[in-house]
This record gives C-alpha cells, sequence and structure tokens, in this order.
C-alpha cells in the first residue's frame, strides 16, 4: 500500500502576528465532558403516580421514543427522573445518560456524548452533523458492539430556537422509525416526534392529599384546595408553602377563601394561577432575598452558597434551604437550581440595573475560579460561562479577551464546534468603539474564519477573512491586513487552488516587508514554499522555504527553523533525491528535539523512515517508522498512529513478511473506522486484499514446489528401481 501523503503533513504555519495558527492534518480525540448531568433530585418532591409510572414503564420497555408532554410545573422532569432512576432497571437497560436544554446544547455535542458513553466515540472533530447523525442511529442499534441505553432529553422545548434544531427532530424522527434496542425518553411543553406521548395531568385527589401529607399540611378543606389548584404540583407545593407560613400548615375555610379569590381568574391556566401565588410568596419574602433570588437568576449553572454569596455575602445555607421550602428553588445533588416555570417569573421581575449588578457578579465569580487546562471543556468552562455573562452586558471587548484565554486550548482539542457560535455572536453583535476594538474585531473574524476552515466550510472561511481583511484596510491595520490576506491564501491551499493561494500570500509578503516583520515574512516564505511545492514547481518551492530558513536561523526561531528544513527535506523526498532528503530531516529532528515538538519529531521521523524506504533499507526504515509510532501513541494522535502502521505495512510487504504487513494494516484499519476516514479505510481494505493475494500466491507457490520435489524424488525412485532391475 503507498501512502500517498508522504512529506506533506509536514508543512507548519505559525501565527503572523494578526493571522491565525494552522495545525498540521492530524487531530487527537475529542473528549466530551459537561454534557450529562444528574436529573433532579425527584424523591424531596415526589408522590407516586401510578398510572403514569405504569405508562412509562410499559413505553421505555415496548418503543423507541416516548415524550411526556405537559404545561410547565405539572412534573414532567420528575417522571422522567422516576424513569431514569426506577424504571431504568425494570427496563432492562445497561446504561443511562441524561442531558437538559436548561443550557443550550449543540446537536455536535449531544451526539459526541452519547456516542462516547457507548463506547464508541467520534474521534474525528471534523465529522459533520450528518455523519454523528448515521453514526448515533447505526451504534445504538447495534447489537455487537453497544450496550441497550436510556437516553433522557429534559426540557426539549428550549432547544426549539436552536439553529441546529433540526438535527435533533430528525434524529427523534429516525430513532422512532427505526430503534429497537435502546429507548430515548423526551420532556417537552409542545409535541415532538415520538412513538408514544404521555399527556401528564395533575394530581388526583388521592395524589394531592398524599403530596399535603408529605408537605405536613393539615386540615378537612385539602381535598377543596387540590381541586382549586387543578392538581398541579408546583402550583400544590407553592400553596403548601404559603399554607404553612400563613395558616399554620392549616387548611381551613379562611385558606380556601384566600386561594378561591386568587385563582377565580386563572380556572383552566394553572400557568397564571402559578403566577398569582408566586407573586403573593415573592412580596411576602425579606428584601435581601428577594435580590438574592432575582440576582441567582441569572446564573446559568447550579448555583450553591458561595456562588450566592458572590451576589449577596451575607447570605447563609439556612436561606438557600428556606427559599427552597418555600419551592423558590429546587435542590440538585448538592446545588441549587430555579424550576424552569418559577426561573420565568424571576427573570420577569429583573431590572437593568440588577440585571447588570447580577452578571458583574457572576463574572467576578467565575474569574476567580479559572482552572488550568486539563485536555476537557470542563475546564474551560469558567470562561465560557464569563463569556456569556460579558455578552450579555454588552462587553464584548471583555468577552473577546475571556475567550481568547482559552482558544488556543480548544482550537488544538479540536473543539471547533463549541468556538463556533461563540464567534459567530461575537462578531455579529461586537460594534466597535475605538481603533483597539477595530484589530480586536478584525482578529475575532479572523478566528471564526479559522474554526469555519477546520470544519471543511471553506467557502465561509473566506468571507469570514474577508471582513477581517476589510476591517484591517479600513482600520489601516497593515498588520492585521497581512494576516487576513495569509489566512485566505491558506484556505485556497485547502481548496487546491494555489495559484489563488500565492496571489493572496504575495500580498501579505509585500506588507510585511513594509512593516518589517521578519517572524511574519518568514511565515509568509514558508506558506509560497509550501504551495509551489504543491504544484510541482520545486525549484520555486525550495527557494521560499530557503529563504524562510534563513530569517528563522537570523531570528533564533528553532521551532521555525526546524519546519524550514522539514519543507526542504520534503521538496527533496519528491525529486527522488533521498540521501539530500535525509540530511534536512536529520538537521530538522536534532531542532525539533531540543524543543521538545513531540508532533513534529513524530512526523519528521515518519519522513525519515520514508527515505530509507525508498533507499531500500528497511531495517532502518523501520526503526525510524517504530519511534515515530511510539510519540504518536504517547500523544493520542490517531491519524498520524495508523499513517505509521500503514509505512511498517508497507516495509513489511517490500521484505516479503506478508503475514506482519497483514496485521499492521489491519490496526490502521480500525483505527480509520474509530475515526470514519472513509477513503483511508478503503486503501486499507486494498492493502489487506493485496496481502491476502500474496499469501495465497506464496502458499500455492510453497504447494508447487513440494509436488515438484515429491514428483523429482518418485521419478528419481522409480529411475532407481528400474536400473537395479536390469
Amino acid at each position: 500500500m503507498t501512502y500517498h501523503n508522504a512529506g506533506r503533513d509536514q508543512i507548519i504555519i505559525n501565527d503572523p502576528k494578526g493571522g491565525i495558527s494552522i495545525a498540521p492534518n492530524s487531530f487527537h480525540p475529542i473528549d466530551v465532558s459537561g454534557v450529562g448531568e444528574r436529573p433532579p433530585s425527584y424523591e424531596r418532591y415526589w408522590v407516586d403516580r401510578a398510572d403514569y409510572q405504569g405508562q412509562l414503564t410499559d413505553c421505555l420497555m415496548r418503543v423507541p421514543v416516548t415524550q411526556i408532554v405537559a404545561q410547565g410545573g405539572f412534573g414532567k422532569s420528575s417522571l422522567a427522573a422516576w424513569g431514569y432512576d426506577r424504571g431504568y432497571e425494570r427496563a432492562g437497560f445497561e446504561k443511562r445518560v441524561w442531558v437538559s436544554f436548561r443550557q443550550s446544547l449543540l446537536f455536535d455535542r449531544f451526539a459526541r456524548f452519547v456516542l462516547q458513553e457507548l463506547g464508541r466515540p467520534m474521534r474525528d472533530p471534523q465529522a459533520t452533523e450528518a455523519s454523528l447523525l448515521r453514526d448515533l442511529l447505526l451504534r445504538l442499534d447495534d447489537p455487537n458492539g453497544g450496550a441497550r441505553m436510556l437516553i433522557v432529553i429534559d426540557q426539549a422545548e428550549a432547544g426549539l430556537a436552536q439553529a441546529d434544531w433540526g438535527w435533533y427532530e430528525q434524529f427523534l424522527q429516525g430513532w422512532a422509525a427505526q430503534g429497537r434496542r435502546s429507548a430515548v425518553l423526551v420532556t417537552s411543553r409542545s409535541p415532538l416526534p415520538a412513538s408514544e406521548t404521555i399527556a401528564l395531568g395533575g394530581l388526583t385527589e388521592a395524589e394531592g392529599l398524599a403530596f399535603f401529607d408529605r408537605e405536613g399540611v393539615t386540615g378537612e378543606a385539602r381535598s377543596r384546595l387540590v381541586a382549586l389548584a387543578e392538581g398541579h404540583p408546583l402550583l400544590l407545593k407553592l400553596v403548601a408553602a404559603w399554607t404553612t407560613e400563613t395558616y399554620g400548615a392549616r387548611v381551613d375555610e379562611r385558606a380556601i377563601d384566600f386561594f378561591g379569590k386568587l385563582f377565580a381568574n386563572y380556572q383552566g391556566d394553572p400557568e397564571a394561577s402559578v403566577s398569582a401565588i408566586f407573586d403573593v410568596i415573592f412580596e411576602a419574602l425579606p428584601i435581601e432575598l428577594q435580590d438574592l433570588l432575582l440576582k441567582v437568576s441569572v446564573y446559568r449553572l447550579p448555583i450553591d452558597l458561595e456562588m450566592a454569596q458572590a451576589m449577596r455575602s451575607e447570605v447563609t445555607e439556612a436561606e438557600l434551604v428556606e427559599l427552597e421550602s418555600q419551592g423558590l428553588l429546587l435542590r440538585q445533588d448538592e446545588r441549587f437550581v430555579l424550576h424552569p416555570l418559577v426561573e420565568q417569573f424571576v427573570r420577569s421581575r429583573l431590572t437593568e440595573e440588577i440585571t447588570a449588578e447580577a452578571h458583574e457578579a457572576a463574572i467576578a465569580y467565575y474569574s476567580a475560579h479559572y482552572q488550568n487546562w486539563d485536555g476537557t471543556i470542563e475546564s474551560c468552562r469558567e470562561e465560557l460561562e464569563n463569556f456569556y455573562h460579558a455578552c450579555k452586558l454588552g462587553q464584548y471587548r471583555l468577552a473577546d479577551a475571556i475567550l481568547d484565554r482559552c482558544f488556543e486550548f480548544l482550537d488544538l482539542a479540536g473543539q471547533w464546534q463549541l468556538l463556533l457560535p461563540l464567534y459567530e455572536q461575537l462578531t455579529q453583535e461586537w460594534e466597535p468603539t475605538d481603533e483597539v476594538e477595530e484589530k480586536r474585531l478584525s482578529r475575532a473574524w479572523n478566528c471564526l474564519g479559522h474554526v469555519y476552515h477546520n470544519l471543511g466550510h471553506y467557502q465561509s472561511a473566506i468571507d469570514a477573512h474577508r471582513n477581517a481583511l476589510k476591517i484591517a484596510q479600513l482600520a489601516g491595520d497593515r498588520n492585521s491586513e497581512g494576516g487576513s490576506l495569509c489566512n485566505l491564501g491558506f484556505v485556497y491551499s485547502s481548496l487546491s487552488n494555489y495559484k489563488q493561494a500565492i496571489h493572496f500570500y504575495q500580498q501579505a509578503l509585500s506588507i510585511v516587508r513594509e512593516g518589517r516583520n521578519r517572524q511574519f515574512e518568514a511565515n509568509t516564505l514558508g506558506n509560497l514554499g509550501n504551495a509551489y511545492y504543491f504544484l510541482d514547481d520545486y525549484a520555486q518551492a525550495i527557494d521560499f522555504h530557503s529563504q524562510s530558513l534563513e530569517i528563522n536561523k537570523e531570528l533564533g526561531d528553532r521551532n521555525g527553523e526546524g519546519g524550514s528544513l522539514c519543507n526542504i527535506g520534503n521538496i527533496y523526498l519528491s525529486l527522488g533525491n533521498y540521501i539530500k532528503a535525509i540530511q534536512f530531516y536529520q538537521q530538522a529532528l536534532s531542532i525539533l528535539r531540543e524543543g521538545r515538538n513531540r508532533q513534529f519529531e513524530a512526523n519528521t521521523l515518519g519522513n525519515l523512515g520514508r527515505a530509507y524506504y525508498f533507499l531500500e533499507n528497511y531495517r532502518k526504515a523501520i526503526n525510524f517508522h517504530s519511534q515515530s509510532l511510539e510519540i504518536r501513541k504517547e500523544i493520542g494522535d490517531l491519524s498520524g498512529e495508523a499513517v505509521s502502521l500503514i509505512d511498517l505495512g508497507n516495509v513489511q510487504a517490500k521484505l516479503d513478511n506478508h503475514d506482519q504487513a497483514f496485521l499492521y494494516y489491519q490496526q490502521a484499519k480500525a483505527i480509520y473506522e474509530d475515526i470514519q476516514l472513509d477513503h483511508m479505510i478503503k486503501q486499507c481494505v486494498d492493502a489487506i486484499e493485496e496481502c491476502n493475494q500474496d499469501i495465497r500466491r506464496k502458499r500455492h507457490d510453497r504447494r508447487l514446489k513440494l509436488l515438484l520435489l515429491w514428483f523429482a524424488v518418485g521419478l528419481t525412485i522409480v529411475l532407481l528401481l528400474w536400473w537395479l532391475k536390469r
């Protein structure tokens, strides 16, 4: 099998002050964290609802998609949590996940998370929603490759406004039509695609009385109060809290008279009744707790005492528990959340002044809790929350600075789908007020273009970089103008339009030389060298890379020097001058090992292995490819690992060790199947078939030789016997 990209994964593009660094075409596994969560602690608020529990258990065992539909406050999430906790084992599921639309949840992250929990993660950061949907439907129904899973999607109505909601709808429709092994349970205020629907109503009289018993509410008129509240669970919770506070936890005629008048105009509209009792309870709270409840409503994540104290330093755990007892907060593990319906009413009372104070306090809290990057989104959670709060304040300069803290980490981790809506929001909403902000906005457009580029949305990338270029030109920012031109050149290179890429690189080079930005000049010369290399104009490519090399030496940029040496080595490899290629690779390897650049060290070792392969020095080729393989395994470079395995297979095939080559190709194929690179899977399949043919041919040749040998021996014996008889 021939690896057709020999040497070309070595292109190094550094960040040209106002541009964006572009990584090589290898990627690391994406770890999806911060998606799944624990369901709400329903036991604290639960009364058995035998009919609905029976319906839910039956549906989970029988149909692929079940939805629980009701207005707010009827207990959809609580019933789903009961199913997640108790119906899970009864229905024979082996795994379960709970996701919620309390926060925006991109389909990309949802699908990756479910696949990860199934043990079949999608490794490719460039995977489209279509491929994720296809893989999700396949893996959930695979009897040979996954556990039976229960997936709960809570508060789905909040996701309807998302731009990518259509993918969720296709998932629900697809699974309702074909699903067998696993089940999806959705809670929503409005109907969605499903196999069966549970229309959740209010508590019956018996259930309502059981609820009052649990709350410690007594009195002969409780049944009438259940009827007045139409069995609405949240309304009954608020009613019970007010009755305890005002009427000594006893429902008498005074209580019935009060609630009768309060709800008189809202019969048939329990949400309006909830609003009415909420107003009563809220107004009765001390001013300090009113202020606290309003301010914590701006948080998107469940709150703990420290987060509450960021809003009001004197608040105590006991006060949070008091708000819970009033039905205004719900406990979620060791934290608290607002019931979605209560949150709606709380936020309707926010003034601009209180909102601004609360967002500022949230930013101060999260800023004090920034973490070191550990490879997961969760270690950037505080920055992501601060970005949200800064945008809510309209402070886009701050939002940009916050996002800049974690851009490089998330970019290198391949979290482009996460970065995409953030930079889209930033570029669409930010109206710069001074020259500094204009430069930062130009850079934000370049970041957006870079994200589009990595996701394969090349036209969108071009549009974004052109916007960055326009802003830079209007602001007279020649450095950013050069960076934008360079980035446009790189997108056109990805489209294999190298002549257009050269056009942009040449413009960038002229600007760079005006400002005597030598680092940027070296990078741009390297880009020109790469473009001419892909046009097979090796003389021009060597000239540009040599100029880049000299500047990198002059600047003492050892990484840039190593990159230039590698690129020149690639050219000589393509020219068939393998001895000279090896000389350049060896120089590059020494430099890259100084800086412990493990990714490029592995690539350079692979290139050395290929050079020795073409020289038919197979022992050295195996040595270099084996070293490259070990480093790629160590750093988690899956696509690079597969390349090393293919290279080792090629060498073994040349040595007629077809059994060993077969094993290497099989391992590479397994990786490409995991990261879903179909064209490379096909190459591996072709190589495996070629190996099998060679193995069969060798076996046939051995059998033929053995037959000829036995024929010769037999003939010799016959002739010998004939001679003896004479």
